[in-house]
């Protein structure tokens, strides 16, 4: 019988990792805007300490269906106003989900242009993948393998431009704190990627056009306060 993916992110192993990569975020220069941020998860776990220079932070992760934390909703419809947030970290989301155009359409819509998007994933071609594969034999599920080549294509498919990437996690799983290091090697168990929506660009507009009033759908109009603890 195969563990539900979730049981994954509770081993030792990867919640080192998924400490080490919030605490990257959490250094990195990454010259992300003071406001609202996002960390989405792929399961429940500790709360992540404050980011640097961000106001607040909406925790949020797999559930079901949808997402859970901080917001109970669906993946393609966050009670969050577009062009809002300032900074999403994604966390192995599409480890779990594999490619999902919806989930990251509607990313895209909260991030405010400039805006910092920055993604983890396990590294197919690190040599963790002879961890994955032994624990394998024992009904742990793999991820769905996404390699940074494929997400820098689907970065550029969402209007999103790639700053920086790297490698992390060291060169086979550990059950004790790893060391934030940002200059990892290719083969190492995770990969980062960085990168920033694109500001629209100003058009000129004829003086003798006359300009329509545009009406925001009401279910964007403001940011639910309901919380949930993670």
């Amino acid at each position: 019988m195969h563990a539900p993916i979730g049981d994954v992110f509770n081993l030792a192993e990867i919640e080192n990792l998924l400490a080490l990569e919030w605490s990257w975020v959490s250094s990195a220069p990454l010259t992300a805007p003071s406001g609202l941020a996002i960390s989405l998860a792929p399961a429940r776990g500790p709360a992540s300490p404050v980011l640097s220079g961000q106001q607040s932070v909406i925790r949020l992760h797999l559930a079901g269906d949808g997402l859970g934390g901080d917001l109970n909703c669906s993946m393609w419809a966050l009670p969050v106003e577009t062009d809002s947030v300032q900074m999403i970290v994604v966390r192995h989301v599409f480890d779990v989900l594999g490619p999902h155009e919806e989930l990251e359409s509607e990313l895209m819509r909260v991030l405010a242009p400039g805006g910092v998007l920055c993604l983890f994933g396990f590294n197919p071609a690190s040599t963790w993948r002879l961890w994955w594969l032994q624990h394998a034999l024992h009904g742990m599920p793999m991820p769905r393998w996404n390699s940074l080549a494929q997400a820098r294509r689907r970065i550029a498919a969402i209007e999103a431009v790639q700053s920086q990437h790297g490698y992390l996690g060291g060169s086979w799983p550990s059950a004790s704190a790893i060391d934030a290091c940002g200059d990892g090697q290719r083969w190492h168990g995770a990969w980062s990627l960085v990168a920033r929506k694109q500001r629209i660009a100003a058009r000129a507009v004829d003086s003798h056009v006359r300009r329509k009033r545009v009406v925001l759908a009401p279910g964007l109009a403001q940011l639910s306060s309901r919380r949930v603890g993670m």
